[in-house]
């Protein structure tokens, strides 16, 4: 997912991986690839790469009054400039996924289940965490085979998946940083979907340094 956002953006002041502080004019240095997160040198940057490769995108994460979680650029991004590409956290076979009925009872077939939380704990610790952060806003009843002391965390798993994957013919799949951009009616981004189930974000005009990133 982006990393977070931190007033001012970004503060240039404090290494993220060892907390490192300056103080006065003095500022360290930002990623030079998405201008998204402050280290205080080489040594600091190599080491929180493994974490922070997922991360590396123009945009960061914040709270909006009123709405929630959105994101905002990092840095100047001009018109028809690539954002960054969304690739499936979870997919799931959409004719065998759910069944429902009027008591909003949601059925998850034990292989489709089994399937899902193999694929919850093969992404990585940083898409792992912001799995859990996505808002289940709608309660279900959910029935199926599972039962027992893990139940209540099998169901979120169920319930945050249903919330937020997206449906087409063949697939229910979860993308979890397009996820992250709010709805505008005057959109500054598009989403681009590929045949391999990749969503491309591109800018579709100027967007700002610190202005909310939105698709329609």
């Amino acid at each position: 997912m982006p990393e977070l956002f931190i007033e001012p953006l970004t503060d240039r002041q404090t290494c993220f991986k060892c907390q490192q502080t300056v103080t006065g004019k003095k500022k360290l240095s930002k990623c030079s690839r998405c201008h998204a997160i402050t280290y205080c040198g080489v040594a600091c940057q190599k080491a929180d790469w493994p974490r922070h490769a997922w991360n590396c995108v123009p945009v960061m994460v914040t709270e909006f009054e009123g709405k929630g979680r959105g994101v905002v650029a990092a840095r100047d991004i001009k018109m028809g400039e690539f954002i960054f590409l969304d690739k499936p956290a979870i997919t799931l076979p959409n004719h065998s996924l759910l069944d429902s009925n009027e008591g909003h009872e949601v059925v998850l077939h034990k292989r489709e289940f089994d399937s899902l939380m193999k694929q919850i704990d093969n992404l990585p610790s940083e898409a792992k965490s912001q799995f859990y952060k996505l808002a289940d806003t709608e309660q279900f009843n959910l029935g199926g085979f599972h039962a027992g002391a893990e139940k209540r965390m099998r169901d979120k798993a169920v319930q945050i998946f249903v919330n937020n994957a997206n449906g087409n013919h063949d697939s229910m799949i979860l993308y979890l940083n397009v996820i992250l951009l709010n709805h505008s009616c005057a959109p500054n981004s598009a989403a681009e979907p590929s045949k391999e189930g990749e969503c491309v974000v591109r800018a579709i005009r100027d967007i700002s340094k610190g202005e909310e990133v939105t698709l329609f």
